[in-house]
Parts: structure tokens; C-alpha cells; sequence
């Protein structure tokens, strides 16, 4: 069965209902298609190199601190060049930005496979991976909206693609934690690097009709300028930043030191971590499910903020848990907590902001996010080390139950569904 012959099968069989038409509609839009296997696949390259880097670098260094520098590694990038990726995801094709910035992770994936017993190569292959990341991302969230045309498919769509990323999570980070185990870092690395080439390849064959940059006149710097005017004249995504800005300040550390609760609070293994991984992907598929249940028609603001106050519980207890089996429970939770959260913030920007605003939006809330999270990864690493990792996860769950309180206060009148007209600047 041929191509052609596969989407004529899949459109006669796809049913009546409101849910399998929307299906339907992804499935026979062979753009989406592309993007999307190709934007998983990536993905699921991703999780091989997260799970190594981590162990590799607390293996070599027996340091929470330096796991943290790992993490700043990471982060550095996206505060000089953060900026820079949204409005170039505005200015010029998204396509080709996302094929450029595969084909730059793939080299120093590669650099990686070559030198993993180096830790400034580790560290300068984490730096150059971050660079492909901060053009490829908003990008990839920018160009949705250009590949389905349907608002109220959407929703599904920004779904899809985090559960196929969530299972996987699932699937691919036990698998991966055996594979270190048995085999060492350098062959999951080998898995991550082709997977840009892969992903490359795919989205070279996107057809879209948009045009980007031809006309743009406007000097660089105005065109980030446009991006936090954007933020400035909105009520809701002012008060929305405050909320994401307190969050990182907790998620930088808890995500970044999870290897060191691992380790030392219930002396796991690398299988045992990716789990706990395992865990976080559980709940964070069962998320988007919750969320095409509730508000794929109709976005209720509610489900930003009251996932801060579902995490800050999670981290409160997985602090004091010494039990493996409570806490791959409680992170099963904080799993779903996110997922709802995420696919709630992705779908408001892209069905509320202007298209030729939107990657220095995304932009704009990833050096926030970023920023803030680099002040808490350097915090955390200092402070597992004299204090403890408990410490950390008890001062995370604190700022994640702030920003929950804080988002109900200042959110309030937004509770009401949103309907999807363009929010007003007040």
C-alpha cells in the first residue's frame, strides 16, 4: 500500500464523531505528518541524551554542583541568543530554520560521541546542542498554526505531539538506562545524533504556502522590542510572566538535581533513575487525555495555574519519601500536572497571538523561564551540597505553591473560558 493509498484508506474509515474528525483531519494532512514524526523523533533522540548526559557527568564527577553546571551549560545560551531564535522564527522560514538548527545539533551530537570522556567537551557539546535548540523550538511551535489551518484542531495536535513525546519518555527511558548500563554512554548518544539527521530530512519535505521575511523592514532590535511590547500590553501575559517567573525559580533546581535525589535519597541506579523518569512520563500522557476532556474546545485559565499547586505537593512529599514506590507515585502526578499546564500555555499563545508575533512571545517566555531557572540551578547545586537534596525539593515545592496562590489571585477574572478572539490590550 502506497502513500496516497494509505490516507484514502485511513478517510474512509475515520468515522462521525466530532473527536474522530478532528483526527481525521491531522491524519490526512500529510504536513502535519511530516512535522510531527519528525519533531517525535528528535524527541525521542532528546530523552537518550538527557539520561546519559546526566548519569555521565555524575559518574565522572560524584558533584551535584557539577551536574548543576551541566544544566547551566544549557542554559547559558538561551539567555544571549533566546531572543534571537523568536525573531528569526518570524523573519525568516520556519522550515529552514528548523532544518539548520537539526543539522548544527547533529554536529556537536556528533562531537559528543567522539570526546564523551572529556568533561569540557561534554560541557561545550551541551552549549552548542542548547544554540540548535533555542532556533529549533520556537520554530517548531510557531510553524503549527502554519501547517493546520483548523483552530480547533489545534488543540489535538499540540496534544499529539506532547504525548508522543511523553510515551517516548516512557518507553525509550528505561530502555536507555539499560543501554548505559550495559553498554556505556557512547551508543545512546550515536542514537540522539541521527536523529537530527533524520528529522532533518523530513521536514526538508514540508510544502507550505506562507512566505516569512520577505517584506520585513523592521531593524532587529525593534523586532524584539515587538516581542515584550506584546507582553506589556496584555494584562493576562503580564500577570502570566510573574507566575512562570516564581515556577522556575523551583523547577531549574528539582529538575536539574533529580539524578542526586536518586542517588543519595533512595540509592538508585541509572536504570532506577530513568524510572523515575518513566514516572513523570506516565502522568504526563495521561495529561493531554485530562485536557482534551476538559478544554480543548474552550480554555479555562484555571488549568495554568492550579498545576503549580498540584507540583508544589509532589515536591513537598517526594522531599521527605525515602520509599522508591511513593515517589515514582507522586511523580506520576507531577507528571500530569505539567503536561496540562504546558499544552494549556502553547494553545493560548498560539490561538490568541498574532502570527508574526509569535516566536518572539515564545521567545520572550523561554529567556524568562531560562533566566530564572539558571539563578535556581546554581542555587539548588549550592544547596544540595552544604544542606541536602531534601532542602531543595522542600524550597521548590514552597515557590510552586506561592506561584499556584498567586496565579488564583491575579488570574481570577480570567476563570471564565476564553473564547477565541484575540485578547485586549489593557
Amino acid at each position: 500500500m502506497n502513500l496516497n493509498e494509505l490516507f484514502n484508506f485511513l478517510h474512509k474509515n475515520s468515522g462521525n464523531s466530532d473527536s474522530q474528525n478532528e483526527s481525521s483531519k491531522l491524519i490526512l494532512n500529510r504536513n502535519w505528518l511530516k512535522l510531527y514524526i519528525a519533531i517525535s523523533v528528535s524527541r525521542f533522540g532528546d530523552i537518550f541524551n538527557l539520561i546519559g548526559l546526566v548519569i555521565l557527568v555524575y559518574q565522572l564527577t560524584k558533584s551535584g554542583l557539577d551536574v548543576s553546571t551541566l544544566a547551566l551549560a544549557e542554559i547559558f545560551p538561551i539567555l544571549v541568543l533566546g531572543f534571537v531564535g523568536g525573531v528569526c522564527a518570524d523573519r525568516y522560514s520556519r522550515r529552514r530554520l528548523m532544518m539548520g538548527a537539526d543539522v548544527l545539533r547533529f554536529a556537536f551530537a556528533l562531537l559528543l560521541v567522539l570526546f564523551y570522556t572529556n568533561l569540557i567537551v561534554i560541557y561545550i557539546a551541551a552549549v552548542g546542542l542548547s544554540i540548535g535548540t533555542i532556533f529549533f523550538a520556537p520554530a517548531s511551535k510557531a510553524i503549527l498554526p502554519n501547517v493546520i489551518c483548523d483552530s480547533a484542531t489545534l488543540s489535538r495536535a499540540n496534544s499529539l505531539l506532547w504525548s508522543s513525546a511523553i510515551i517516548g519518555q516512557i518507553a525509550l527511558a528505561p530502555f536507555a538506562g539499560l543501554l548505559i548500563e550495559t553498554f556505556g554512554v557512547r551508543l545512546p548518544f550515536s542514537i540522539n545524533c541521527f536523529s537530527f539527521l533524520f528529522s532533518a530530512v523530513l521536514i526538508s519535505r514540508l510544502k507550505l504556502t506562507t512566505k516569512r521575511g520577505l517584506k520585513i523592514k523592521q531593524k532587529w532590535v525593534q523586532q524584539i522590542k515587538d516581542g515584550y511590547i506584546e507582553i506589556k500590553s496584555h494584562r493576562f501575559l503580564k500577570f502570566l510572566a510573574v507566575i512562570q517567573a516564581i515556577a522556575a525559580l523551583s523547577a531549574g533546581a528539582t529538575s536539574a538535581l533529580l539524578i542526586v535525589l536518586a542517588k543519595n535519597r533512595l540509592k538508585a541506579g541509572p536504570f532506577d533513575f530513568s524510572i523515575l523518569l518513566g514516572a513523570i512520563g506516565i502522568g504526563a500522557l495521561i495529561g493531554p487525555i485530562v485536557f482534551n476532556k476538559l478544554m480543548a474546545k474552550k480554555l479555562s485559565v484555571k488549568f495554568i495555574y492550579l498545576p503549580y499547586i498540584i507540583r508544589s505537593l509532589v515536591d513537598l512529599t517526594i522531599a521527605f519519601s525515602p520509599f522508591l514506590l511513593l515517589t515514582l507515585s507522586a511523580l506520576i502526578l507531577y507528571g500530569i500536572a505539567t503536561s496540562m499546564g504546558s499544552i494549556s500555555f502553547t494553545t493560548f499563545i498560539q490561538k490568541r497571538v498574532s502570527d508574526n508575533l509569535q516566536g518572539k512571545v515564545y521567545a520572550f517566555f523561554d529567556v524568562l523561564w531560562h533566566s530564572l531557572r539558571l539563578i535556581s540551578v546554581v542555587a539548588g547545586g549550592f544547596v544540595a551540597d552544604t544542606f541536602g537534596i531534601s532542602v531543595v525539593y522542600i524550597i521548590g515545592g514552597l515557590l510552586l505553591l506561592v506561584a499556584g496562590i498567586l496565579g488564583h489571585v491575579l488570574l481570577s477574572e480570567y476563570n471564565h473560558p476564553l473564547e477565541n478572539n484575540t485578547l485586549h490590550a489593557k
